[in-house]
């Protein structure tokens, strides 16, 4: 089982903008009318007919953010910045993707439950030997 998990980094050089997280899975007509230059009515529009496709959102000022988001499935993502303003917006962003087997957790719990299933299977095998030793 492979999870893997998005770090963003964003570094906002004006004052304020929306970061949004999108699961764009199923192929909407605004993303391919729009070619990566869409106006901010199309952006509320797809909002509010698809507020199940926003993953997350957030409100950023002037500064430095950093953001991580593990995937439950297997999706396609896009990373859309909105300024509500009508100033030009300096942005700066990184998007790293790390992939894992498993979170930790799920792997603990496995291997406990595997040694346990193979202490009972080897249980008869065990003791079979233990009686043929005695019987020598």
């Amino acid at each position: 089982m492979q999870q893997q998990e998005l770090k963003i980094s964003v570094t906002v050089h004006d004052d304020f903008l929306k970061v949004y997280l999108l699961d764009m899975s199923v192929e909407y007509n605004f993303i391919k009318e729009a070619n990566n230059k869409f106006n901010a009515t199309t952006l509320q529009q797809f909002l509010t007919e698809h507020p199940d496709q926003v993953l997350w959102e957030r409100d950023v000022e002037k500064g430095q953010y950093e953001w991580r988001y593990t995937t439950t499935r297997i999706m396609d993502a896009t990373i859309v910045f909105y300024n509500p303003t009508s100033e030009n917006s300096v942005v700066g962003y990184k998007v790293l993707v790390y992939s894992s087997l498993a979170p930790g957790d799920t792997v603990q719990k496995l291997a406990f439950c595997a040694t346990l299933i193979g202490l009972i299977l080897m249980l008869p095998w065990f003791l079979t030997s233990w009686k043929q030793r005695k019987n020598k």
